[in-house]
């Protein structure tokens, strides 16, 4: 077994789209597939996919805002069926790694929902705004913000050692 880390390519569209179909209704609405398979279409934004064996397992990206003193995640997710085995942490970590490499962001953003919420308090995210609904019924919008402080890079780049060990054991089972 191998779990990879990529940048997305456009063959990838249909297993990426696999994933948020597996993912619907509880972390994203079904009206939201089509901006999703949009986004996939159009993105110039970076955007990598999460591979088990040839499969794809999750993908997500984000993109530069204010100047580019903001990174804001987008369409992060893992296929449901692997939920709970700490890919979601590999994820996230691989791009908020990645992000570091550009030197002006001084803070990360997510807009989630309330399921994720508290997977991304773990890192350090903060509530800052909620809307009731704000993604679709029964899918609240929570904007959320992390600063980039020296405190922040050192736990980012600990928790990100502990996930590649953790998903090296995974690539053995």
């Amino acid at each position: 077994m191998n779990v990879t880390f990529r940048t997305y390519e456009s063959n990838d569209r249909g297993g990426c789209e696999a994933v948020f179909d597996g993912n619907v209704p509880h972390f994203f609405a079904e009206s939201e597939r089509t901006g999703f398979s949009e986004f996939l279409d159009e993105a110039t934004d970076p955007y990598w996919v999460v591979e088990h064996d040839g499969r794809i397992i999750g993908c997500g990206g984000y993109g530069i805002w204010d100047q580019g003193f903001t990174a804001s995640l987008c369409w992060g997710m893992i296929a449901s069926d692997l939920h709970g085995k700490r890919l979601g942490e590999y994820l996230l970590t691989a791009r908020l790694i990645e992000i570091l490499n550009e030197p002006a962001i001084q803070s990360f953003r997510v807009a989630t929902s309330q399921h994720t919420e508290s997977f991304f308090e773990k890192y350090g995210f903060i509530a800052e705004r909620r809307i009731e609904n704000g993604f679709a019924d029964g899918l609240d919008k929570i904007e959320m913000r992390l600063s980039i402080t020296p405190e922040s890079k050192q736990n980012l780049r600990l928790k990100w050692n502990s996930v590649q060990g953790m998903v090296k054991k995974i690539g053995a089972e």
